[in-house]
């Protein structure tokens, strides 16, 4: 995830118009940030929770 932060702060950058850059990215790193709790909540429950494979 971190290899791509750069080029993804770069596009935001690019496509935000200057006035509202900042915001812009705010809102980008808001958005993403809120997107990936729910990927560690599922791998708690993954976790806590194995899958017995049948034979």
């Amino acid at each position: 995830m971190r290899l791509l932060t750069p080029n993804q702060r770069a596009f935001v950058s690019d496509l935000a118009e200057e006035e509202i850059r900042g915001t812009a990215l705010g809102t980008f790193h808001m958005l993403t940030s809120i997107a990936a709790l729910p990927a560690g909540l599922v791998g708690c429950v993954a976790v806590s929770n194995p899958v017995q494979m049948r034979s």
